[in-house]
């Protein structure tokens, strides 16, 4: 089953760099959507303000991350992942991420285009398992 390999991965992923679940999501999210503000990364990972305080501290500790005070609102702070951080990802992720663009290569626009909409569905199944309607 996919999710046993996904599962698999981060379980590899963690245990190589010394780094939980949660902190894996965090870097995963600043790695794909760039610097966020705490309380975006909080939201996109679903943690507390708290729970997220924690994780920054230790990948800001390993240093994986930064925290940064906005330039145009000082009062916001933007978490935004290092070179470190990236470098970690690719060591994990780089042949996954060769290997998804070679199968995408592989197909045509319509293929493709079948294969988006059914992992849409798919997840929104995923979400509705566990009643979240957001996406």
């Amino acid at each position: 089953m996919l999710t046993t390999e996904i599962d698999r991965l981060d379980q590899f992923a963690g245990i190589r760099f010394g780094l939980n679940r949660t902190d894996l999501r965090c870097l995963d999210v600043l790695n794909t959507q760039g610097p966020l503000t705490a309380s975006e990364l909080a939201h996109a990972v679903r943690l507390s303000s708290g729970g997220l305080s924690i994780a920054l501290r230790r990948l800001e500790g390993s240093g994986l991350i930064t925290r940064r005070t906005d330039n145009v609102d000082r009062r916001l702070v933007k978490v935004t992942s290092t070179p470190k951080a990236q470098a970690l990802e690719q060591a994990v992720f780089g042949q996954l991420e060769q290997t998804t663009k070679a199968l995408i290569g592989r197909r045509t626009k319509v293929e493709l285009q079948i294969i988006l909409a059914f992992l849409s569905e798919l997840r929104g199944g995923f979400r509705s398992a566990i009643g979240d309607g957001a996406s």
